[in-house]
């Protein structure tokens, strides 16, 4: 899957976080973004937040979140490439293959 930009999504897709990214936490909510735009992250999503590290590929992350929730492992992966696609295309995470 691709942003409006044309940065690819997938799988394999390794991401980090920009520096210049802000965050907000309540107790079940974990607001992300930069400038006035700001995306909201809950549930397992909060999860795979926690687990990028610039190192570690989206099947890697879903692959921890499937385990940690008890959940279908390929589920977990379409539902990471569709979370971060607005956040790659809202340069809050960089994204490379």
């Amino acid at each position: 899957m691709s942003d409006d930009n044309g940065v690819a999504v997938g799988p394999r897709t390794v991401l980090s976080v920009s520096l210049r990214a802000r965050l907000r936490r309540s107790a079940d909510e974990l607001w992300v973004g930069l400038g006035d735009d700001f995306f909201v992250l809950s549930g397992p999503a909060i999860r795979m937040w926690e687990l990028i590290d610039g190192s570690a590929t989206l099947t890697d992350i879903a692959a921890v979140v499937a385990r940690e929730y008890d959940a279908d492992e390929p589920m977990v992966l379409d539902d990471a490439v569709e979370t971060f696609v607005p956040l790659v295309a809202g340069h809050v995470l960089h994204a490379r293959p």
